[in-house]
């Protein structure tokens, strides 16, 4: 019961911003070991954080004697992406 409370929480959330008029910010992630642009610490008004990551299954090669495995990745890369947002904002991941 607790779980269909949340799900229906998550799900309601980019509708919240919208309702809040909270002004958005599109964010390029960057490949591991790197990490976008950000800040440690912030005193900005919440805003909506927007990613695009894609994720794809594909095959990979592992080391130089040619092992290779179906993996999921990240934007190309494993492991996936870190993305940086700080309390009080809402984060709106679009696949």
């Amino acid at each position: 019961m607790i779980g269909t409370a949340l799900v229906g929480l998550v799900a309601a959330m980019p509708a919240l911003a919208d309702e809040l008029d909270l002004p958005h910010q599109s964010v390029d992630l960057v490949a591991p070991p790197f990490v976008h642009p950000h800040e440690q610490a912030t005193r900005q008004i919440p805003k909506v954080i927007e990613f695009r990551m894609v994720i794809d299954e594909k095959e990979i090669v592992l080391d130089a004697k040619d092992t290779k495995i179906q993996a999921m990745t990240f934007n190309g890369s494993i492991p996936g992406l870190l993305m940086v947002v700080h309390e009080g904002t809402i984060s709106n991941s679009r696949w």
